[in-house]
């Protein structure tokens, strides 16, 4: 994957959706990924509405999806075990490694994964 990629957190599409000029700006041009997780969070985010349901998903259908593979699932296994990390987010970082991705998120709690995984660290 070249430089203009990125696998995308839930956090960053709820913080897009809800209007951050400066992320929208940030991801403009590049090419977008997630997780099926990602999509799974976004979607059943509590109190969204049906007109909020329709944005996330029309914001979704842009990004090329990864599901969970053999490889995503091993190396899920492997995170969570390495450095106590939920699952949800287990799995994300799983599939930036497996996919050689920069993950952009804002949860600063990933950086403790930054010996395996290059986080790009949106700052609100």
């Amino acid at each position: 994957m070249n430089g203009s990629s990125l696998l995308v957190d839930t956090n960053i599409v709820i913080l897009t959706l809800g209007g951050s000029k400066r992320l929208a700006e940030y991801v403009e041009g590049r090419k977008l990924f997630l997780s099926v997780n990602t999509e799974i969070e976004a979607l059943s985010y509590p109190g969204l509405t049906t007109a909020g349901r329709h944005s996330v998903a029309a914001y979704l259908s842009r990004c090329t999806k990864f599901g969970l593979s053999e490889k995503v699932k091993n190396e899920t296994i492997g995170i969570r075990a390495k450095y106590k990390v939920k699952l949800p987010d287990a799995i994300i970082a799983a599939t930036a490694v497996v996919y050689g991705l920069p993950l952009l998120t804002a949860d600063a709690g990933f950086v403790k994964l930054s010996d395996i995984l290059e986080v790009d660290l949106f700052k609100q």
